[in-house]
């Protein structure tokens, strides 16, 4: 692989589509009517020539990351576990080494132009420490409610900055690549989502149609842990204590029962039923284990955020707003073994808001 050029690795890694987007997020112009490989070569040249453009939109640990792997003789280093793509793999700069797939590289090129300049950009960007709190409290806030307008995402970062200008606020939203990648537009405005969103279309749908839900509100630490997310963990809660301690007794190590976790909120926040995944991944065999770990999953789902919510869980929607009139966008589809562990009145386990004795009991 590291005999490809990096103009060859872009153009190997990513689509013509792809780079015109990295080239714009960038803000690297380009002549779009090109072929591919003159958009690569573009890309690339302007890449090695101003590297500097590369770390001034990347988050900072990102960059600490990129200055590891550029010090290494194989500029390479064990990746982080995480559910998403970082940005350098997303900009297509690094590859997995033919003789390590545990490891991943930076291409040569880019390592050879960082490394005059790395050290003493991260000296600096210490002195930027709004900037990065500011990216990593966008980026929380995305992560828990999913979806959100500029407007709105200006209006809850002030409440927790009061001093935010509206020039900081354009400024952090124009620099950061992250952000920009998780920027959408439907031809009238530009909405952001989390970088954990699979179905847009769909969930813009149904949070539209809670209008009458008031966002869920989040303290600034909770805010701030989300923004920092490899891995995605709901806030702490007595039901998920139980839920690990559950998953736990079946030989489930603690990075495990993160990685599961992450994974079954994030399908559910993306309108999926996590509990076929969740009865695969623990593969118990007789009914008293099956009922016992999905009755402890039902009442974690229950009670954790969910986007098409508004960062409300469907326990506090039931009890503060008796929505009954919502369909569950989630399947029915439930083990009989544990639906017969749920009260009739109680909310129900598809995360509608309704209880379940007028959703999926009737199913």
């Amino acid at each position: 692989m590291t005999e490809l050029s990096l103009q060859e690795l872009l153009q190997q890694n990513k689509t013509r589509d792809d780079l015109i987007i990295i080239s714009r997020l960038l803000e690297i112009r380009i002549n779009r009517s090109q072929r591919k490989a003159e958009i690569a070569r573009r890309l690339a040249e302007k890449l090695v020539q101003n590297p500097l453009l590369l770390l001034l939109q990347l988050p900072l640990q990102e960059v600490r990351n990129l200055r590891q792997m550029a010090l290494a003789p194989d500029h390479s280093m064990a990746p982080e576990g995480t559910l998403i793509n970082d940005c350098i793999e997303r900009i297509g700069i690094t590859f997995k080494p033919d003789d390590d797939e545990n490891r991943v590289s930076v291409h040569p090129e880019v390592a050879r132009a960082i490394l005059p300049i790395v050290d003493g950009f991260i000296g600096l960007a210490e002195e930027e420490k709004d900037f990065y709190r500011w990216e990593q409290m966008i980026l929380g806030m995305l992560n828990l409610y999913g979806i959100l307008g500029m407007n709105e995402i200006e209006r809850m970062l002030a409440g927790f900055e009061p001093g935010l200008q509206a020039e900081e606020f354009s400024y952090s939203m124009n620099r950061s690549f992250l952000i920009k990648s998780c920027g959408i537009s439907d031809g009238e405005m530009i909405i952001f989502h989390s970088p954990f969103l699979s179905r847009a279309d769909d969930i813009i749908q149904e949070i539209a149609s809670r209008h009458t839900i008031r966002r869920a509100r989040f303290s600034r630490q909770q805010i701030m842990d989300a923004g920092t997310w490899k891995i995605p963990l709901p806030p702490a809660s007595p039901q998920t204590d139980i839920l690990r301690r559950e998953l736990a007794k079946h030989k489930k190590s603690p990075e495990q029962i993160n990685l599961l976790l992450g994974e079954c909120w994030m399908l559910l926040n993306n309108d999926f039923n996590p509990m076929e995944m969740m009865l695969q991944q623990m593969e118990l065999k007789d009914r008293e284990s099956i009922v016992g770990l999905m009755s402890k999953f039902i009442n974690w789902m229950n009670v954790v955020p969910r986007w098409v919510l508004k960062g409300n869980s469907s326990n506090s929607v039931s009890q503060d707003y008796q929505q009954e009139e919502f369909d569950s966008p989630l399947e029915k589809a439930m083990p009989k073994a544990a639906a017969s562990k749920i009260g009739r009145n109680e909310p129900c386990p598809c995360g509608s808001g309704k209880k379940y004795k007028v959703c999926c009991l009737r199913k």
